[in-house]
């Protein structure tokens, strides 16, 4: 309600009902509401403010409440603050909250900081895609749809070698899942060429070992 009002106010008044708006939104026990009042006023807060928003996000202990958050404030922050935003995205411990959080702040991440983003996006499904892959489906579907939408920043090609690595030690279906659902990954890093020795590679696999 205050930063609604605070829309209304001229400047010299703004930045001090946006304060006790912010302080009274710190204040709320219940991290659901803290949360979402936080979010709240994060678009309306001056640059001076928005470094506290920040902070009170990253005393959310929930997980799941607290990546909610991170994704409301990340479009309103300024760019010498994205980094401390990836960082708190990072010490998410769930993989799938991690990979949510760190995907849904690509998109307002500058460029270099966007890369570093979507390549722990895929060391986070890479290191828990036993017990996130769903009956049928690569747990990296969702991800390289996202990484697509994004913009398909460059993730490495040292994340890339170390997922190929993990993968290339689970069972055969699970390995042909996930290579399929990384096809997009797997032109943008090596063009049409990587994309056909990798299937080449597939077929020589299955006449040796059938």
């Amino acid at each position: 309600m205050l930063s609604e009002i605070a829309a209304h106010l001229p400047e010299e008044l703004k930045t001090e009902v946006l304060g006790k708006a912010l302080a009274a939104a710190r204040e709320i026990t219940d991290e659901r509401a803290r949360a979402e009042a936080l979010s709240g006023i994060a678009a309306h807060l001056p640059e001076a403010l928005k470094k506290e928003v920040l902070a009170a996000a990253q005393g959310i202990r929930d997980e799941r409440v607290h990546v909610r958050e991170l994704l409301g404030i990340a479009a309103h922050l300024p760019e010498e603050l994205q980094a401390a935003v990836l960082a708190a995205a990072r010490e998410i411990t769930d993989e799938r909250m991690r990979t949510e959080a760190l995907l849904g702040i690509a998109a307002h991440l500058p460029e270099g900081l966007k890369g570093e983003a979507l390549g722990e996006a895929f060391l986070a499904v890479t290191g828990g895609r036993r017990h996130l892959r769903s009956y049928g489906e690569s747990p990296y579907t969702d991800i390289v749809t996202a990484w697509q939408e994004s913009g398909s920043g460059e993730i490495g090609r040292e994340v890339w070698s170390w997922m190929l690595h993990r993968i290339a030690c689970d069972r055969r279906d699970q390995l042909l899942q996930d290579l399929g659902a990384l096809a997009p990954l797997i032109q943008r890093l090596g063009g049409q060429e990587a994309v056909g020795e990798t299937l080449c590679a597939i077929l020589d696999v299955s006449r040796w070992w059938p």
